[in-house]
């Protein structure tokens, strides 16, 4: 098939709403957590099944947001599966439905208390698509998911301890940074389509340097509880390193002109970063 004739197809443009790249990348750092937190001295199936679990939940929150914001899309956003009628709205409903069902099941078989944090996950995406898309509450979202997963990891390899605590600060500010770096690309979009956030209190000019700070805060903050804890800080130099310089990178392009492609680059490069750095954070707070 030539590549014109796969971009058509059904195959292609259930890759594109499941966002793949974006599930792929949680469920492998929501398994990486686990064994981060354990050592890996877990057995083989409990990480994978995390992992699988929150990838699952991921793509049932892309679907289900998809299948929300079809009315907007099809104003600004038309080449999205939804509006380009490769899919329709009650089958990815029904698709969305069934990933949930299936994260939430791998979810409880590890346990009532990763059961909550699925159903709680679960929620979050929904009242993201249909309530918080705008405003301060998207933000608070993606902080809420982003302090539930590190969670579950910790829970999945007997997380216990007073270090645990952390994990709501750590996570809800790496949560919002990856929700700012995330979403600039989208910033003129968001923005015609009444979907308006907090990047948009202040503008553009404002909301790329924010982006540079809420990155900032994340680190500190890890880095702080690393530290007033006595843990090994070993664990995040690899992903502080990364962010240090690919945050540098992109201020220095951004400082020279904004657009949307270098957001782009921004957010390919920074997201997975923040996702690393929740793994290492994790293995540094190990009591293993």
């Amino acid at each position: 098939m030539r590549r014109s004739g796969w971009r058509r197809s059904a195959g292609y443009a259930w890759l594109r709403i499941l966002r793949l790249r974006t599930t792929a990348a949680i469920g492998l750092s929501a398994a990486f957590c686990v064994l981060a937190w354990t050592d890996g001295e877990v057995v083989w199936h409990e990480p994978l099944r995390y992992g699988l679990a929150l990838a699952l939940l991921a793509a049932a929150a892309a679907v289900a947001n998809d299948a929300a914001d079809a009315r907007r899309d099809a104003s600004v956003r038309v080449w999205r599966p939804i509006p380009a009628a490769a899919i329709q709205v009650p089958v990815a409903r029904g698709a969305a439905l069934l990933l949930a069902a299936g994260g939430l099941g791998l979810s409880g078989s590890l346990g009532w208390q990763l059961l909550l944090i699925g159903a709680a996950l679960i929620a979050t995406a929904g009242v993201y698509s249909y309530a918080w898309r705008g405003a301060l509450g998207g933000a608070a979202a993606f902080a809420l998911a982003a302090l539930l997963l590190p969670l579950g990891a910790a829970l999945v390899g007997g997380g216990e301890g007073g270090t645990l605590w952390w994990v709501a600060p750590v996570g809800a500010a790496a949560g919002l940074a990856f929700f700012i770096v995330y979403k600039l690309p989208d910033f003129e979009r968001d923005d015609a389509d009444g979907s308006r956030n907090i990047l948009h209190w202040a503008g553009i000019d404002a909301a790329v340097p924010t982006a540079w700070a809420s990155v900032a805060l994340a680190l500190a903050l890890a880095l702080s509880s690393i530290n007033v804890d006595g843990f090994n800080a070993v664990w995040v130099y690899a992903p502080l390193a990364w962010l240090l310089l690919t945050t540098l990178g992109t201020t220095v392009a951004l400082l020279r002109q904004v657009t949307e492609q270098r957001l782009w680059w921004q957010r390919a490069l920074l997201c997975p970063g923040l996702l690393a750095l929740m793994v290492g954070w994790l293995g540094a707070m190990s009591p293993g």
